[in-house]
């Protein structure tokens, strides 16, 4: 009836006469084409409410239905991925390249408990199966990389590491490295001759999540991530542009604090960011593939250092603890009333743009009151 259809949750109309077909009725595609007359085609993808990106798109296909149309991180050396000369114009977000404004370091927080292994093996994988003949260097969109571990000798561990199993486009540096270290060649860390790895030593007396705060980035933007993480083999850094292609327009995953998939942990930092940070503060904005502007991160962790100072309960720099710091300074994120963002600020849904160059500190929240006798 119409009005069990407009009350109760359910699939897009398109989409539930697929589930009744082929989930309800298990019919299978053959029976599908010969008793209902449906017809398979390579000419039609269903993309819908997917991040979509030119190399998602197969050669085949001429109508994409639904997709969100990004563009992928741009790569030093790379012309831009998409769909061939004869096709791109045909795609609605205009290609960007490597350029000012685009540089990129992957910031490793590594534990050194032979983790690393594992993520490095999975940068290799990740370098041979995006690998091109047009790019004049490593296909993923890093310019540089840098690892901050517990100690000398999980920085050896990581050193050798790399090593061993990073690709001939990855050189080390010998920044923090141990003495006793000999195989490396501090001439490659200028970036003429590959993407540079440095490794340094971690401040082992606060959370990892300082490495945020602490790690020296010489790029324009930059992304965490911790040994734990790996690469996808077909590794893809989304991102938006303005109409005209020039500016980077990040994209920043992030639960909602009211969302069944915020849990007790996510609804604990959004109350601790809340208290510290924004009283408005709704999201909780995760690890994986968040991308911070690096001077935007630097007045950030100079406003949360003195901050942490007064508040009782200090706040660490997390992804949400960035963002929220971010709508304090600038204002509401959502808000239309504000001025055109500048070159390579976030995107406005999910990141705000850059606050004014010398922002306010961050006022502390006022202490508890004392309790009752």
């Amino acid at each position: 009836s119409d009005e069990l259809w407009t009350t109760v949750k359910h699939s897009s109309f398109d989409v539930q006469l697929s589930e009744g077909l082929f989930g309800d009725r298990n019919v299978s595609l053959e029976e599908a084409e010969r008793v209902y007359g449906y017809k398979t085609t390579p000419l039609i993808s269903n993309l819908a409410a997917t991040l979509t990106v030119p190399r998602d798109i197969p050669d085949t296909v001429v109508l994409a239905h639904g997709a969100v149309y990004l563009q992928e991180w741009p790569v030093p050396g790379c012309p831009p991925t998409g769909l061939g000369v004869d096709r791109a114009g045909s795609y609605p977000r205009s290609m960007l390249a490597a350029g000012a404004g685009t540089s990129l370091t992957l910031l490793i927080s590594d534990f050194g408990d032979g983790d690393i292994d594992r993520l490095l093996a999975s940068l290799r994988a990740a370098e041979e199966h995006l690998a091109r003949p047009a790019c004049a260097g490593s296909p993923l969109p890093f310019s540089r990389v840098a690892v901050l571990t517990n100690g000398a000798g999980s920085a050896a561990r990581a050193a050798m590491s790399f090593l061993r199993r990073a690709t001939r486009h990855f050189r080390l540096c010998r920044s923090g490295l141990p003495e006793e270290e000999e195989d490396v060649d501090s001439s490659l860390c200028d970036g003429s001759s590959g993407v540079p790895v440095e490794i340094g030593l971690r401040d082992t007396s606060v959370s990892a999540w300082w490495d945020i705060c602490k790690a020296n980035i010489s790029t324009d933007w930059f992304m965490q991530v911790t040994s734990d993480f790996t690469l996808a083999r077909n590794f893809k850094l989304p991102v938006d542009t303005d109409a005209a292609g020039t500016r980077l327009l990040p994209i920043s995953p992030f639960l909602d604090f009211d969302s069944e998939s915020c849990g007790r942990e996510c609804r604990d930092e959004v109350s601790r960011v809340r208290a510290g940070i924004l009283p408005a503060a709704n999201r909780h904005y995760l690890q994986a593939q968040t991308v911070y502007r690096t001077d935007v991160r630097s007045e950030f962790c100079r406003a949360l250092e003195a901050a942490n100072e007064l508040l009782p309960d200090p706040v660490d720099p997390t992804p949400t603890a960035y963002f929220a710091y971010m709508e304090r300074v600038i204002g509401d994120v959502g808000s239309e009333q504000r001025a055109p963002p500048l070159p390579a600020s976030p995107r406005p849904s999910t990141s705000p743009p850059p606050p004014s160059p010398s922002p306010p500190p961050m006022p502390p929240s006022p202490p508890p009151p004392p309790p009752s006798p």
